[in-house]
């Protein structure tokens, strides 16, 4: 815990990455990051880790008509 502080009984992490742990869940995004941008590597980002597929948004809800007065 280099740097990390322990205030009034709450850990600071001051900037330490957390831990995430083997075989989380990423979503693809994080991949994507990498992909497009070389120097963006997390250092915490395990080994072993399953991907979230990109879900489409859910449709809006169909206007309703105001009854007639």
């Amino acid at each position: 815990m280099a740097g990390a502080e322990i205030v009034l009984g709450f850990y600071l992490p001051m900037g330490e990455p957390r831990l995430i742990p083997e075989g989380v869940l990423i979503h693809r995004s994080v991949l994507e990051r990498m992909d497009k941008d070389p120097a963006y590597r997390p250092t915490n980002l395990p080994k072993d880790y399953r991907i979230e597929e990109l879900t489409p948004a859910p449709a809006p809800p169909a206007e309703v008509a105001a009854p007639a007065a």
